[in-house]
């Protein structure tokens, strides 16, 4: 018994220091034993429960062999005591059923026992199996949503895609998705080869920029389920021909067809309320644009730079077109606005071949530059009704030739006709009341003015540089005239005023040699005669007849102003002193001359007073 009890401390002592494994003993320790193995029993199954089937590979690979006869050794919790470093993988390897074998400790000597590590490497073979085992459902997992790559997906939100050759086939039952970047479309890395488009019904809209950079795209077939076309949708479609738009379709985005250059014609249809901005923007192929009824309002840019666009059919229901909605339309002939209520800034600008506009008094408002630069316009009629014209709405119109603002016209902004260098005629519908700063300046063919009564402002600048202008009447409603307003006017001479100015200084006629007159009733008489003059004199020199042998002017005190308005060119009339003279070599005949004249002196009289008379000239 001393024998037994020395050896089990020895075997207690060998234990902590890793030498030798614990013996086993089978008699006087068997009731102490199965205590610690019921002891041992109900830790390990609190503490690893989730083990068992773990650590049953490890136990085959790592246990050495044992008697079948072994017991679970008896010195066990001794040695969990004495073990505080115990490494993990001994835990790791214990048995969770106390009549299982449990791993015991090598012999000593054992080169096991000599390096500790070298249970390491068995650890982590376990972890690399566990990670091996763990794989397969992870993989499963992947198989489902990660082994095609979503751009090569054929769902796609609500819609289903596929593409065989070049044709882009779409089906499904909603909305397409919207996006903003390219890369999001799952047909986007090809894109460039896609020539045909073939949407089923169903389809409810076409999202946003779907689409665009199909370069190559000839053909789309749209459903007439579809009921919107998103912003951008077919954008940079340069080889896109044609398009059909159903009458359910209710919303065209911004930039929807914008740079398809190779597009003929379109018909927008009356369930559109408005064209969005820069809807056919650079759409340089574009020839004809019908209109529906039922459309409202035409964007900005909504038809800009359609350099090959000839004819728009612009409907009554189209109340507002937005700025620059047909600029740079180089093509465009003629432009009829039967119901507009709004033109805003450079709708029509820089239309180069523009040559008439009509506009019907529903215009309450035409934005500023609204037609600058059209070159070649040479009519524009503006029905009574219109309200306002806007600054420079007409400026740069080389061709106009003449031009009536009616009388409802509240409103003309600043330089609105300034460089019509062709305007000759200018005319006022009663009832206008100002003439705004540069209306007319630079219109240097200008020759004839009618203002009416009821101007009460000429602002400055107004006819500056109109240099054909040679005498204006301004009526007594006139009140005031801003500086430099005839400035430059090199050919004006007269001005008849009907009233006193309230304000008015020198610069208001800068650079005319100019005469005012304070305008009353012209008391003058005037009636013409006949006047001889020698043939054979004629043929060496030019001859003069005296004012009173071909007119009998009848103005007490008074002299007189003749102005001759037809008859023999070689026959003129001066000025200022009536005076008539016959150039030589003129052919016997009898020759009519019309005049008028108008008493001058202290007092001067309204245009409405000069005398219209003939005389008569006789060579013989």
């Amino acid at each position: 018994m001393r024998l037994k009890r020395l050896l089990a401390a020895c075997v207690a002592v060998a234990m902590t220091v890793g030498m030798v494994p614990a013996l086993v003993f089978a008699d006087e320790t068997a009731s102490e034993s199965e205590e610690t193995a019921a002891v041992e029993t109900t830790e390990q199954e609190k503490k690893e429960p989730a083990k068992k089937e773990t650590e049953k590979p490890a136990e085959s690979k790592e246990e050495p062999e044992q008697k079948a006869s072994e017991k679970p050794a008896a010195e066990e919790p001794a040695a969990k005591e004495e073990q505080p470093e115990e490494p993990a993988e001994t835990k790791e390897t214990e048995p969770e059923e106390p009549a299982e074998t449990k791993e015991t400790e090598p012999e000593a000597g054992d080169p096991a026992a000599e390096e500790p590590a070298a249970e390491q490497p068995a650890e982590e073979e376990q972890t690399e199996k566990k990670t091996e085992e763990a794989e397969p459902a992870f993989g499963d997992k992947a198989s489902e949503t990660d082994s095609v790559p979503e751009k090569n997906a054929d769902v796609w939100g609500n819609i289903k895609w596929s593409l065989s050759g070049s044709t882009l086939t779409i089906s499904g039952n909603g909305k397409m998705p919207d996006t903003e970047d390219a890369e999001e479309i799952p047909w986007h890395s090809s894109a460039k080869s896609i020539t045909k488009v073939v949407i089923g019904k169903g389809v409810k809209s076409i999202g946003s920029f779907v689409f665009s950079e199909c370069e190559n795209l000839t053909s789309v077939t749209i459903p007439s389920t579809v009921t919107k076309i998103g912003d951008g949708a077919f954008l940079n479609c340069k080889s896109l021909a044609g398009i059909t738009l159903g009458k359910n379709i209710t919303s065209i985005g911004n930039y929807a067809f914008d740079s398809c250059t190779s597009l003929k014609k379109v018909t927008i249809p009356g369930s559109i309320s408005k064209i969005e901005d820069f809807a056919f923007w650079k759409c340089e192929g574009l020839t004809s644009v019908t209109i529906s009824k039922g459309v409202k309002t035409i964007g900005q840019y909504a038809f800009a730079s359609c350099t090959s666009l000839k004819a728009i059919s612009i409907p009554s229901t189209v109340t507002s077109i937005c700025e620059w909605a047909f600029s740079n339309c180089d093509s465009l002939k003629s432009v009829k606005l039967p119901n507009v209520k709004t033109i805003a800034n450079y709708a029509f600008s820089d239309c180069d071949e523009l040559t008439s506009v009509s506009i019907a008094g529903s215009l309450t408002s035409m934005g500023e530059w609204a037609f600058i630069k059209c070159k070649k316009l040479t009519s524009v009629v503006l029905a009574s009704g219109v309200k306002e014209i806007g600054h420079g709405a007409f400026a740069d119109c080389e061709s106009l030739s003449s031009i009536t603002i009616p009388g409802s016209v509240g409103k003309v902004g600043t330089y609105a006709f300034s460089n019509c260098a062709s305007l000759t005629t200018v005319k006022f519908g009663n009832g206008y009341k100002c003439i705004s700063e540069g209306m007319f300046s630079h219109c240097t063919n200008l020759s004839s003015v009618s203002i009416p009564y009821g101007v009460t402002n000429i602002g400055m600048y107004a006819f500056e540089y109109c240099s054909q202008l040679e005498n204006i009447t301004l009526p007594s409603s006139v009140k005031t005239v801003g500086n430099f307003a005839f400035n430059k006017c090199s050919k004006l001479s007269l001005i008849n005023l009907e009233e006193d100015l309230r304000y008015a200084n020198s610069h208001s006629w800068d650079g005319c040699d100019t005469s005012f007159n304070h305008l009353i009733e012209n008391p003058a008489t005037v009636k013409g005669k006949t006047a001889k003059v020698k043939y054979r004199k004629l043929r060496k020199k030019t001859r003069t007849v005296a004012a009173s042998k071909v007119l009998t002017v009848k103005a007490p005190g008074q002299s007189a102003i003749y102005v001759k308005l037809s008859g023999k060119k070689k026959i003129t009339i001066n000025k200022y002193t009536g005076k008539v003279t016959v150039k030589k070599k003129l052919k016997r005949g009898t020759y009519k001359i019309k005049v008028k004249v108008m008493a001058t002196g202290n007092a001067t009289y309204k245009a409405s007073g000069w005398k219209t008379v003939t005389f008569k000239i006789k060579v013989k």
